[in-house]
């Protein structure tokens, strides 16, 4: 979509869960990081592959990833998000990020499965 309407798009990751905030070594924190760049690496990759004239940016966010996402839509178009995480009972205990984005976004909101 952001081919056919010469968009750019930006990958945004929220990585802040609830064990790196408790570490006070700050390991739990680096290797979350280092996780984050990595999933971003990956999706960077798989959409220079899709559309390798697209502009795709990056944004590594310590923050949740409903937060993250939440607050990268008050500068998008259209924020793209799948449908489910977690799922399960751990869906049940973290919340579901699509649904908060579908509440709280600044600007409509795709779910794809």
């Amino acid at each position: 979509e952001a081919t056919l309407r010469d968009g750019t798009v930006e990958l945004v990751h929220g990585w802040l869960g609830s064990a790196a905030s408790l570490d006070e070594t700050g390991y739990a924190i680096a290797a979350c990081e280092q996780s984050g760049e990595a999933v971003l690496a990956q999706a960077l990759a798989g959409e220079k592959r899709e559309a390798p004239d697209l502009v795709v940016t990056t944004l590594l966010v310590a923050s949740s990833p409903a937060q993250a996402l939440i607050d990268a839509s008050q500068g998008a178009d259209l924020v793209v998000v799948g449908s489910r995480g977690h799922g399960g009972f751990a869906g049940l205990l973290l919340g579901s990020v699509s649904a908060a984005l579908t509440h709280h976004a600044h600007c409509p909101v795709v779910i794809v499965r």
